[in-house]
Protein backbone atom coordinates (compact mmCIF):
# COMPACT_ATOMS: atom_id res chain seq x y z
CA UNK A 1 0.00 0.00 0.00
CA UNK A 2 1.26 3.46 -0.84
CA UNK A 3 0.02 6.97 -1.51
CA UNK A 4 1.29 9.32 -4.19
CA UNK A 5 0.75 13.08 -4.14
CA UNK A 6 1.94 14.85 -7.31
CA UNK A 7 2.61 18.52 -8.03
CA UNK A 8 3.75 19.51 -4.56
CA UNK A 9 5.54 22.85 -4.28
CA UNK A 10 8.64 23.50 -2.20
CA UNK A 11 6.53 25.44 0.29
CA UNK A 12 3.94 22.69 0.68
CA UNK A 13 6.32 19.74 0.70
CA UNK A 14 7.17 19.67 4.44
CA UNK A 15 3.49 19.57 5.37
CA UNK A 16 2.74 16.85 2.82
CA UNK A 17 5.68 14.75 4.00
CA UNK A 18 4.57 15.16 7.61
CA UNK A 19 1.03 14.11 6.71
CA UNK A 20 2.22 10.98 4.91
CA UNK A 21 4.58 10.13 7.76
CA UNK A 22 1.56 9.59 9.99
CA UNK A 23 0.51 6.60 7.89
CA UNK A 24 3.73 5.34 6.30
CA UNK A 25 7.21 4.58 7.61
CA UNK A 26 8.90 5.61 4.35
CA UNK A 27 8.31 8.95 2.63
CA UNK A 28 10.33 10.08 -0.36
CA UNK A 29 10.15 12.69 -3.08
CA UNK A 30 10.78 12.69 -6.81
CA UNK A 31 11.60 15.91 -8.62
CA UNK A 32 9.16 17.07 -11.28
CA UNK A 33 11.35 20.06 -12.12
CA UNK A 34 12.36 23.25 -10.33
CA UNK A 35 10.32 23.69 -7.18
CA UNK A 36 7.84 20.86 -7.83
CA UNK A 37 7.75 17.34 -6.44
CA UNK A 38 5.87 14.09 -6.38
CA UNK A 39 5.79 12.89 -2.77
CA UNK A 40 5.21 9.21 -2.05
CA UNK A 41 4.44 7.41 1.18
CA UNK A 42 4.96 3.67 1.47
CA UNK A 43 6.09 1.07 3.99
CA UNK A 44 9.57 -0.39 3.93
CA UNK A 45 10.86 -3.28 6.01
CA UNK A 46 14.65 -3.63 5.80
CA UNK A 47 15.05 -5.84 8.86
CA UNK A 48 18.72 -6.29 9.71
CA UNK A 49 19.59 -3.84 6.95
CA UNK A 50 17.64 -0.93 8.41
CA UNK A 51 20.92 0.96 8.90
CA UNK A 52 20.84 1.50 5.12
CA UNK A 53 17.30 2.94 5.07
CA UNK A 54 18.30 6.54 4.31
CA UNK A 55 20.41 5.42 1.35
CA UNK A 56 17.59 3.31 -0.13
CA UNK A 57 15.14 6.20 0.25
CA UNK A 58 17.60 8.62 -1.38
CA UNK A 59 18.07 6.15 -4.26
CA UNK A 60 14.30 5.88 -4.72
CA UNK A 61 14.05 9.65 -5.00
CA UNK A 62 16.78 9.73 -7.64
CA UNK A 63 15.43 6.88 -9.76
CA UNK A 64 11.65 6.98 -9.20
CA UNK A 65 11.77 3.25 -8.45
CA UNK A 66 9.96 1.93 -5.37
CA UNK A 67 12.32 1.59 -2.37
CA UNK A 68 11.32 -2.02 -1.65
CA UNK A 69 12.21 -2.89 -5.25
CA UNK A 70 15.56 -1.13 -4.91
CA UNK A 71 16.19 -2.95 -1.62
CA UNK A 72 15.49 -6.20 -3.45
CA UNK A 73 17.99 -5.19 -6.13
CA UNK A 74 20.68 -4.47 -3.53
CA UNK A 75 19.85 -7.70 -1.71
CA UNK A 76 20.34 -9.70 -4.90
CA UNK A 77 23.73 -8.08 -5.51
CA UNK A 78 25.12 -8.12 -1.97
CA UNK A 79 27.04 -10.84 -0.20
CA UNK A 80 25.58 -11.46 3.25
CA UNK A 81 27.02 -11.43 6.75
CA UNK A 82 26.19 -14.18 9.23
CA UNK A 83 23.15 -12.18 10.36
CA UNK A 84 21.88 -11.78 6.80
CA UNK A 85 22.99 -8.16 6.52
CA UNK A 86 24.53 -6.72 3.39
CA UNK A 87 28.29 -7.12 3.64
CA UNK A 88 29.85 -3.75 2.87
CA UNK A 89 33.34 -5.26 2.87
CA UNK A 90 32.73 -8.11 0.43
CA UNK A 91 35.17 -8.89 -2.39
CA UNK A 92 34.73 -11.35 -5.24
CA UNK A 93 37.82 -13.59 -5.22
CA UNK A 94 37.56 -14.23 -8.97
CA UNK A 95 36.97 -10.69 -10.33
CA UNK A 96 37.51 -7.07 -9.28
CA UNK A 97 33.89 -6.81 -8.05
CA UNK A 98 33.80 -5.35 -4.54
CA UNK A 99 31.51 -3.72 -2.00
CA UNK A 100 27.88 -4.44 -1.19
CA UNK A 101 26.78 -3.88 -4.79
CA UNK A 102 29.76 -5.65 -6.36
CA UNK A 103 31.03 -3.03 -8.77
CA UNK A 104 33.89 -3.91 -11.07
CA UNK A 105 36.75 -1.41 -11.03
CA UNK A 106 36.23 -0.07 -14.56
CA UNK A 107 32.47 0.33 -14.14
CA UNK A 108 33.02 2.20 -10.87
CA UNK A 109 35.53 4.52 -12.54
CA UNK A 110 33.08 5.21 -15.37
CA UNK A 111 30.32 6.05 -12.90
CA UNK A 112 32.66 8.33 -10.96
CA UNK A 113 33.57 10.28 -14.09
CA UNK A 114 29.93 10.81 -15.06
CA UNK A 115 28.90 14.27 -13.80
CA UNK A 116 25.24 13.24 -13.39
CA UNK A 117 25.94 10.62 -10.72
CA UNK A 118 25.91 10.73 -6.95
CA UNK A 119 29.34 9.10 -6.98
CA UNK A 120 30.81 11.92 -9.06
CA UNK A 121 29.65 14.49 -6.51
CA UNK A 122 30.85 12.38 -3.59
CA UNK A 123 34.26 11.85 -5.19
CA UNK A 124 34.64 15.54 -5.96
CA UNK A 125 33.78 16.42 -2.36
CA UNK A 126 36.67 14.17 -1.30
CA UNK A 127 39.01 15.58 -4.00
CA UNK A 128 39.21 12.20 -5.73
CA UNK A 129 37.85 13.60 -9.00
CA UNK A 130 38.83 17.01 -10.35
CA UNK A 131 36.63 19.65 -11.97
CA UNK A 132 37.20 18.11 -15.41
CA UNK A 133 35.95 14.73 -14.11
CA UNK A 134 39.40 13.13 -14.25
CA UNK A 135 40.45 10.73 -11.52
CA UNK A 136 42.96 12.19 -9.05
CA UNK A 137 43.29 9.32 -6.55
CA UNK A 138 42.34 5.98 -8.09
CA UNK A 139 42.95 3.82 -5.02
CA UNK A 140 40.85 6.01 -2.75
CA UNK A 141 38.13 6.21 -5.40
CA UNK A 142 37.95 2.42 -5.65
CA UNK A 143 37.77 2.22 -1.86
CA UNK A 144 34.49 4.13 -2.02
CA UNK A 145 32.93 0.89 -3.22
CA UNK A 146 32.99 -0.10 0.44
CA UNK A 147 31.13 3.06 1.46
CA UNK A 148 27.52 1.88 1.80
CA UNK A 149 25.98 5.19 0.79
CA UNK A 150 28.11 5.49 -2.35
CA UNK A 151 27.69 1.84 -3.26
CA UNK A 152 23.90 1.67 -2.84
CA UNK A 153 23.07 4.96 -4.54
CA UNK A 154 25.54 4.28 -7.34
CA UNK A 155 23.92 0.90 -7.97
CA UNK A 156 20.59 2.69 -8.30
CA UNK A 157 22.08 5.32 -10.62
CA UNK A 158 23.70 2.60 -12.73
CA UNK A 159 20.44 0.70 -12.83
CA UNK A 160 18.54 3.80 -13.94
CA UNK A 161 21.05 4.37 -16.74
CA UNK A 162 20.65 0.78 -17.89
CA UNK A 163 16.87 1.10 -17.74
CA UNK A 164 17.14 4.15 -19.97
CA UNK A 165 19.19 2.11 -22.44
CA UNK A 166 16.74 -0.79 -22.38
CA UNK A 167 13.82 1.61 -22.80
CA UNK A 168 15.50 3.26 -25.76
CA UNK A 169 16.03 -0.17 -27.29
CA UNK A 170 12.31 -0.88 -26.95
CA UNK A 171 12.87 -3.66 -24.41
CA UNK A 172 11.37 -1.93 -21.37
CA UNK A 173 7.99 -0.22 -21.60
CA UNK A 174 6.55 2.72 -19.68
CA UNK A 175 3.93 0.37 -18.24
CA UNK A 176 6.49 -1.94 -16.63
CA UNK A 177 6.04 -2.31 -12.87
CA UNK A 178 8.79 -1.17 -10.50
CA UNK A 179 9.38 -4.84 -9.70
CA UNK A 180 9.97 -5.60 -13.38
CA UNK A 181 12.25 -2.58 -13.66
CA UNK A 182 14.30 -3.71 -10.65
CA UNK A 183 14.70 -7.15 -12.20
CA UNK A 184 15.84 -5.62 -15.48
CA UNK A 185 18.27 -3.43 -13.52
CA UNK A 186 19.70 -6.52 -11.86
CA UNK A 187 20.00 -8.38 -15.15
CA UNK A 188 21.95 -5.46 -16.64
CA UNK A 189 24.18 -5.15 -13.56
CA UNK A 190 24.84 -8.88 -13.62
CA UNK A 191 25.37 -9.37 -17.38
CA UNK A 192 26.05 -5.82 -18.59
CA UNK A 193 23.74 -3.68 -20.70
CA UNK A 194 24.68 -5.43 -23.95
CA UNK A 195 24.18 -8.80 -22.28
CA UNK A 196 20.76 -7.77 -20.94
CA UNK A 197 19.74 -6.64 -24.43
CA UNK A 198 20.83 -9.96 -25.88
CA UNK A 199 18.81 -11.94 -23.32
CA UNK A 200 15.71 -9.78 -23.77
CA UNK A 201 15.93 -9.96 -27.57
CA UNK A 202 16.22 -13.73 -27.44
CA UNK A 203 19.66 -13.62 -29.05
CA UNK A 204 21.43 -15.98 -26.61
CA UNK A 205 21.86 -19.47 -28.00
CA UNK A 206 20.57 -22.45 -26.05
CA UNK A 207 24.11 -23.76 -25.66
CA UNK A 208 25.32 -20.48 -24.21
CA UNK A 209 22.26 -20.12 -21.99
CA UNK A 210 22.73 -23.59 -20.54
CA UNK A 211 26.43 -22.99 -20.01
CA UNK A 212 25.73 -19.70 -18.27
CA UNK A 213 23.12 -21.13 -15.92
CA UNK A 214 25.24 -24.16 -15.06
CA UNK A 215 28.18 -21.87 -14.40
CA UNK A 216 26.09 -19.84 -11.97
CA UNK A 217 24.34 -22.56 -9.97
CA UNK A 218 25.81 -25.93 -10.95
CA UNK A 219 24.50 -28.76 -13.10
CA UNK A 220 21.98 -30.26 -10.65
CA UNK A 221 20.33 -26.97 -9.73
CA UNK A 222 20.37 -25.84 -13.35
CA UNK A 223 18.55 -28.99 -14.44
CA UNK A 224 15.97 -28.38 -11.73
CA UNK A 225 15.63 -24.72 -12.76
CA UNK A 226 15.02 -25.79 -16.37
CA UNK A 227 11.92 -27.75 -15.32
CA UNK A 228 8.82 -25.97 -16.52
CA UNK A 229 10.65 -23.81 -19.05
CA UNK A 230 10.70 -24.41 -22.79
CA UNK A 231 14.25 -23.12 -23.23
CA UNK A 232 17.44 -22.67 -21.25
CA UNK A 233 17.25 -18.94 -21.93
CA UNK A 234 13.83 -18.79 -20.25
CA UNK A 235 15.23 -20.76 -17.32
CA UNK A 236 18.19 -18.42 -16.96
CA UNK A 237 16.01 -15.31 -16.94
CA UNK A 238 13.59 -16.90 -14.48
CA UNK A 239 16.50 -17.68 -12.16
CA UNK A 240 17.92 -14.15 -12.43
CA UNK A 241 14.53 -12.57 -11.80
CA UNK A 242 13.82 -14.87 -8.84
CA UNK A 243 16.75 -13.32 -6.97
CA UNK A 244 15.00 -9.91 -6.84
CA UNK A 245 12.25 -10.26 -4.22
CA UNK A 246 10.57 -6.96 -3.25
CA UNK A 247 8.03 -8.75 -1.05
CA UNK A 248 10.83 -9.37 1.46
CA UNK A 249 11.05 -5.63 2.07
CA UNK A 250 7.40 -4.63 2.39
CA UNK A 251 5.51 -4.46 5.66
Amino acid sequence: MSQTIPHVSDNDRPAVENELSADFNCVYKISEGPGMWTVIGTNLNLGVNDQFRDFIIAAAGRTAVDPACLAALIDAEAAKTASGGWDVNSRNPHTTASGPTQFLQDTWRDMAKNPTTFLNAAAKARNLIDASDSIVDDAALLDLRFDAQCSIITAADYGAMNLHGLTGAGLIGADFSDEAKARAMYLAHHDGLAGAEAWLRGQVSEEDAQRKLVGQIGSARAAQAKTGHATWAEAYLAWIYSLVQPDKFTV
